[in-house]
């Protein structure tokens, strides 16, 4: 049986005669015939009775007619289905993102999202650049927003689009010496003690940030001391508070 023998079952008994069935499907009338006798040998009953006055559905025909119609409709909403999820329409998105994230990028797209695409089920999860590389190649993850391109094992695997720029600036507490200039300089800062995010969660801001300052990669071992945190609402509380 397939979907075709479905589909002239409908319309014979919908036109109530092989012929205008025939026309409508755009057969020939021997054809329908013959597909419509195979059918009632395989399900083993009658589904039509040919009268004088047109072609009717038996009692067994009814039962049939009613699922048939019933699948019909469920393959139909399965191709409609199938291209929704393939444009994106329909579905589940997990992104994870850094936190800074939220500041400006997410904002202005996100609202966006969720209005154009109300049936795609977003999953949301703040997480370091190194943990959401970590979680996209293991499948966890479809996108992540993190800190420079993705690094270390497998990174070769993903591909990485630059969406926005972050500015590095310097923030102290009240109390602090510095406070209250207009500019810090690099000098200034390679003897001060630094709140800044782990290298092994955000790789690319320690690097970047150890080739500024004119220091050696590993970062925590620099003579001014580090201490370590990786959400930017936190090193700017720590730093607040004289850390």
């Amino acid at each position: 049986m397939e979907s075709r023998h479905l589909r002239y079952a409908l319309a014979l008994a919908e036109h109530q005669h092989f012929g205008r069935a025939a026309t409508a499907l755009g057969i020939a009338q021997p054809p329908l015939s013959q597909q419509i006798a195979a059918l009632e040998r395989e399900l083993g009953a009658r589904l039509f009775d040919r009268t004088a006055r047109g072609v009717f559905p038996t009692a067994a025909g009814e039962a049939f007619l009613a699922r048939a119609r019933r699948a019909l409709a469920e393959m139909s909403a399965a191709v409609s289905d199938a291209g929704r999820a393939a444009r994106g329409e329909t579905g589940r998105l997990r992104l994870g993102f850094i936190g800074s994230a939220l500041l400006e990028l997410l904002p202005s797209v996100l609202g966006a999202f969720i209005r154009d695409r109300p049936e795609v089920r977003l999953g949301l999860q703040e997480m370091s650049t190194r943990r959401s590389t970590a979680a996209l190649l293991a499948g966890e993850l479809d996108l992540a927003i993190g800190r420079g391109a993705p690094r270390g094992a497998g990174a070769e695997d993903l591909v990485s689009v630059t969406v926005g720029r972050d500015h590095l600036v310097a923030v102290v507490g009240a109390a602090h010496p510095f406070a209250g200039q207009p500019k810090v300089s690099l000098e200034q800062l390679k003897g001060q003690h630094l709140i800044i995010a782990p290298a092994e969660e955000e790789p690319t801001v320690a690097a970047w940030l150890a080739g500024l300052l004119g220091e050696g990669p590993d970062v925590p071992a620099r003579a001014g001391g580090v201490t370590e945190a990786w959400d930017a609402h936190t090193i700017v509380g720590l730093a607040s508070c004289g850390v």
